[in-house]
């Protein structure tokens, strides 16, 4: 992260990231000047700043995931090999599980944090964000359909927010070209 002027400044939780979308999402149409005060306004503005390149270069976080490795794993020895991605959850730990499945050879198999870095665990958690889940996709190639890409979204939100209903930020969401060139 850049340095800050500003010794004193810590982000903001996920409590407070929760509750600040929450009554933006709500209170947008109605939305004045006067509703925060100057040190709420300010701390945002130095989130903002300080973290506007990894916002902006978002698709670098992603750069660590290995275009190659279903090649190396020996699962698609041929590019024009067409794969796709499954999301569940485990039935018992409720984790998240993501399976490949080679269209070509009719072969599965399950892809884990650690097939990108030996020392990750073989869990990708309780739930994944849609913009992650979608990089993943996009970098390896990989196609899924639109039910899975919705269950994606529906158990992300479950999990953040406690309900389906509620409307995923941007920031957790794939560009628009990025989600069609992944949809089947």
């Amino acid at each position: 992260m850049a340095s800050t002027n500003n010794a004193n400044f810590s982000l903001l939780s996920q409590n407070e990231i929760d509750v600040l979308v929450k009554f933006l999402l709500e209170k947008k149409e109605t939305l004045g000047t006067d509703v925060m005060n100057q040190k709420s306004i300010d701390k945002l503005i130095m989130l903002i700043q300080t973290d506007y390149e990894k916002l902006s270069n978002l698709d670098s976080s992603y750069a660590r995931f290995d275009k190659n490795i279903l090649k190396d794993l020996h699962f698609r020895e041929n590019d024009a090999d067409v794969c796709t991605l499954h999301f569940n959850t485990d039935e018992t730990t409720h984790f998240v599980t993501l399976e490949i499945t080679n269209e070509t050879t009719k072969q599965t198999m399950p892809l884990l944090p650690k097939h990108f870095d030996d020392n990750d665990s073989d869990a990708w958690g309780i739930s994944m964000p849609p913009v992650l889940f979608t990089h993943l996709a996009h970098t390896l190639s990989i196609k899924f359909t639109q039910e899975t890409y919705d269950k994606v979204c529906d158990t992300f939100t479950s999990h953040q927010y406690g309900t389906l209903n509620y409307p995923l930020p941007a920031i957790y969401l794939p560009d628009n070209m990025l989600l069609l060139e992944c949809i089947q």
